[in-house]
């Protein structure tokens, strides 16, 4: 039986920003329902890997492949548009407003009404 593709995996990513090498040979598997988190001190790469994920960034060289396709090269508004983004580590966008509704402020994105409709 052929076993499903991960959720994402990332294959052997290589970024760098002049001489300094942010990320060097790396590569993780998630699958479905699994969470992962990345840690590690100011200036391990963190940041900087999630910025190739959501596009903003290009690897040199390295894969990234969402439910089987590959990514890597998408814009970043087609990486969004297929669920993956980031959120900023501010305590809050809009200080008035509760984290969900900070987190939900983002969503404009899946939203598919007009100008018109949301005036109103």
């Amino acid at each position: 039986m052929e076993e499903d593709p991960a959720y994402l995996s990332v294959q052997g990513l290589h970024l760098s920003f002049g001489g300094t090498q942010a990320l060097l040979v790396v590569s993780f598997e998630v699958g479905v329902g699994e969470i992962l988190a990345i840690v590690g001190p100011n200036g391990a790469g963190k940041a900087s890997l999630l910025n190739c994920l959501n596009g903003f960034y290009r690897p040199s060289q390295g894969r990234i492949l969402f439910e089987g396709d590959d990514v890597t090269r998408l814009p970043t508004h087609k990486i969004a548009r297929l669920g993956i983004a980031q959120t900023f580590q501010d305590i809050a966008l809009y200080t008035s407003l509760i984290t969900l509704d900070n987190l939900m402020a983002a969503r404009n994105i899946h939203m598919r009404a007009g100008f018109f409709h949301c005036m109103v």
